[in-house]
């Protein structure tokens, strides 16, 4: 505890020596001088809140002062027996001028006001657009992403059928119509050519065979413009595959 208490005590009069030389060194230096240290005192005597009061008391007082400038200067021009009492008429359009000028102060205020509030409402409204459509785009890459997985499962799935039960599932599923055709050529499509060509084969039925034909040449068929066409089981290939 004593060598705790040893190291503080070290460490504060070094701090204090360090602190005495950098104040030796400004004044040698020429850096520091009575009224700036006067004025440093004077910045942190008063608190914020008191400092800003006193600001705003000043802006009225300057502002009441520049409207009794006004007043007087409206008053130079009427003759000198009737400067003083001012007559009623002079009385209502001095306060009318003098309102007007509050009013016009007051709308201007208020202009910047609802300007720097609209500008803080775009910025808003920007980011948030920024961000929805972030969302939006991570959320279509999500989708993309699990469909592409669902997909490649489904294909893996089909291909370890055996292939009269995946001849069966793709025939049901052509017999829902034309989406799930467009469901079945996709599949075939992603499987390898020989599991691809052993299914074909297993098609043995007049309506099965029909169905192998059209599936064979929709395969057939190019995936892209100008793109080389899908590679498909030949005759030999269906013939090898019936008779394993």
């Amino acid at each position: 505890m004593t060598r705790l208490w040893n190291i503080c005590a070290f460490i504060a009069l070094a701090n204090l020596v360090a602190l005495i030389g950098l104040l030796v060194w400004m004044a040698s230096t020429g850096r520091i001088d009575s009224d700036r240290v006067d004025r440093v005192r004077a910045l942190f005597a008063q608190p914020v809140e008191v400092e800003r009061l006193a600001a705003e008391a000043q802006r009225q007082a300057e502002e009441l002062e520049r409207e009794a400038s006004l007043e007087a200067d409206s008053m130079v021009g009427l003759p000198a027996s009737s400067r003083w009492p001012i007559d009623a008429f002079t009385k209502i359009q001095m306060e009318r001028q003098r309102m007007e000028r509050r009013f016009r102060d007051q709308l201007e205020r208020d202009g910047q006001e609802i300007l720097r509030a609209e500008q803080q409402l775009n910025a808003e409204r920007d980011a948030f657009e920024r961000e929805k459509a972030e969302y939006q785009q991570n959320q279509e890459q999500l989708r993309v992403q699990q469909e592409s997985a669902e997909f490649k499962q489904a294909v893996k799935d089909l291909e370890s059928m055996p292939a009269k039960s995946a001849k069966n599932l793709i025939v049901e599923t052509c017999a829902t119509g034309p989406e799930g055709i467009d469901l079945a050529l996709r599949w075939m499509k992603g499987m390898r050519q020989g599991t691809r060509a052993t299914i074909i084969a297993s098609m043995k039925s007049a309506e099965e065979l029909k169905l192998a034909s059209s599936l064979l040449k929709s395969l057939a068929v190019p995936s892209a413009p100008g793109g080389p066409a899908m590679e498909t089981p030949d005759e030999t290939s269906i013939t090898d595959a019936s008779s394993s």
